[in-house]
C-alpha cells in the first residue's frame, strides 16, 4: 500500500478542493518570510520515484535552492526520467499576507532557462511540510476549444515529496487525459563493499570502499589495484505493482554483457542490506 502521504495527495488531488476563506481585517494574516524559507529549504536535494520492477530506471528529481540576498525564495526543479529529456521548473516563494503568510508561483523553463509562462501556487503549511496547489482557472494553455487548465500539486512532508499533474478541460473542468502522481523519496548514498571469486577455491577479489546512491545510476567497483570487478551495482526506488509497497532495489550485474547476476531488495529506509552468492558479496551500510 503507498504511503499515507500519497494517498492523500490523490484523493485531494482527485476531489474538488474548496478555496479557502478570504481571511476578513480582524484575522488578516501577515507575511511571513521565515515560512518562505522553510518550504524552499524542505524542498532542496536529491528524490527518487519508483518504476514498476522490470521496467527502466526511476524517475530523479533534483531539487536546487537558488542563493539569494532578499525574502523571495527560488527553487529550481530538474526532473529526469529513463531515456527521456531533462524537464525543468521554477518554483517562486515570497512572504505574503495570504492565510499561510506566503505566496508562490510555478514556471516550466526552456532548455535556455527561461520561463514559459508562470502559474501562481496556493500555498498551505502543514505541521512538518506543506502542499501548493494551481487553480486551473489561472493556470491555462492553448485557446478557444484547445484551452486546458492545469491543476499541478507539490507536497511535502517532510520526507516525501509527491508532484501530481491533472489537465481540464477549460470550459469544463473535466479531466483530459489519467492524472500524473509521482512520489519521490530523498536519495540515499551508501557506502558499497563488493567482492568476487572467479572460480570455487580462488581467493577473493575485494572492491575498495565505493558510494552507491538509490537513483538507479551505476557503480563498477574496483579492487586495491585499480582492476575492474567486472561487475556493476544499481540502487533504485521499485514496486512490484503499481499499487504495491515502495521498495529499495539492489542490482548486480555483468560489467561485460550486462546480464543480471543478482538482486536483493529491502525497505527503502534500512540502512544496511546486501547480498552473498558463492562467487559474489555486496554489502551496504548508511551508517557514514
Amino acid at each position: 500500500m503507498r504511503s499515507a502521504l500519497a494517498v492523500a495527495f490523490a484523493a485531494f488531488l482527485l476531489a474538488a478542493c474548496a478555496a479557502p476563506q478570504p481571511a476578513t481585517q480582524r484575522d488578516a494574516p501577515l507575511a511571513d518570510p521565515a515560512a518562505a524559507a522553510r518550504v524552499a529549504l524542505l524542498l532542496h536535494g536529491d528524490y527518487s520515484g519508483p518504476v514498476l520492477d522490470g521496467e527502466g530506471g526511476p524517475v530523479v528529481v533534483e531539487a536546487r535552492q537558488q542563493a539569494s540576498t532578499g525574502p523571495v525564495r527560488t527553487v529550481i526543479l530538474e526532473q529526469h526520467a529513463a531515456g527521456g529529456p531533462a524537464r525543468r521548473f521554477r518554483l517562486r516563494i515570497a512572504p505574503a499576507s495570504a492565510p499561510s503568510g506566503v505566496a508562490a508561483d510555478f514556471a516550466p523553463l526552456d532548455a535556455s532557462g527561461d520561463a514559459l509562462g508562470s502559474c501562481p501556487l496556493e500555498v498551505t503549511i502543514r505541521d512538518a511540510g506543506f502542499v501548493a496547489r494551481t487553480d486551473p482557472s489561472t493556470c491555462r494553455f492553448g485557446e478557444g476549444a484547445a484551452a486546458r487548465g492545469l491543476v499541478k500539486e507539490i507536497a511535502h512532508d517532510g520526507s516525501t515529496l509527491v508532484i501530481g499533474d491533472r489537465v481540464v478541460e477549460a470550459g469544463t473542468g473535466r479531466a483530459v487525459g489519467a492524472d500524473r502522481v509521482l512520489e519521490l523519496l530523498p536519495v540515499r548514498r551508501y557506502g558499497v563493499r563488493a567482492a568476487v571469486r572467479d572460480e570455487p577455491g580462488d581467493a577473493w577479489r575485494v572492491g575498495r570502499e565505493a558510494v552507491l546512491a538509490s537513483d538507479g545510476r551505476a557503480v563498477s567497483p574496483l579492487d586495491a589495484g585499480d582492476m575492474a570487478l567486472g561487475v556493476t551495482l544499481e540502487l533504485a526506488p521499485v514496486r512490484s505493482r503499481p499499487d504495491g509497497p515502495m521498495l529499495l532495489r539492489l542490482r548486480v550485474r555483468d560489467a561485460g554483457s550486462g546480464a543480471l547476476r543478482a538482486q536483493a531488495w529491502t525497505d527503502p529506509q534500512a540502512r544496511r542490506m546486501g547480498l552473498e552468492l558463492p562467487g559474489l558479496q555486496v554489502a551496504l551500510n548508511a551508517d557514514r
